[in-house]
This record gives structure tokens, C-alpha cells and sequence, in this order.
């Protein structure tokens, strides 16, 4: 099973109940067409942590992470 850039809850999914195992690339995928109601600004950060997220894993989405994640982003 290659589940090296997914996360935990898709290799439990796919144990239980053979699921398809889908990575964090895909779903953050789906995640931006979903966000596209905010305005400009909001959707820069919200794509900037979704593509933490896909490199890091969930634990870039911890609420210990965001306020690097806001200092990540400003910085040039």
C-alpha cells in the first residue's frame, strides 16, 4: 500500500472499508474550488495553507501552526 502522501484517516478508511486511499494533493484540490466565495486576500492564505498542508501533512492545519503559517505567508 503507497499511502505516503496521505494521511492517517484515508489508510484507516482503506483498512476498514476499502477505500480508495486519495492524496493530500487531490484533496486540497477539491478544498479550493469550495473556498472560491472568499475575497482575494482570504483566498491567497487559504490556498497558501492548503499547500502547506499538502506538503506537511494535517499537522500544518494544528491551531499551534497557523501563526507561523500567517508569518510564512507575509514574509517576501
Amino acid at each position: 500500500m503507497n499511502a505516503e502522501n496521505s494521511d492517517l484517516y484515508d489508510v484507516l478508511a482503506y483498512i476498514a472499508f476499502h477505500a480508495d486511499i486519495i492524496e493530500r494533493s487531490m484533496r486540497a484540490d477539491k478544498a479550493k474550488v469550495q473556498l472560491s466565495n472568499y475575497d482575494p486576500k482570504q483566498q491567497e492564505f487559504l490556498n497558501f495553507v492548503l499547500s502547506q498542508y499538502v506538503k506537511q501533512g494535517v499537522d500544518e492545519l494544528d491551531d499551534s501552526e497557523i501563526g507561523d503559517l500567517l508569518v510564512l505567508n507575509i514574509m517576501p
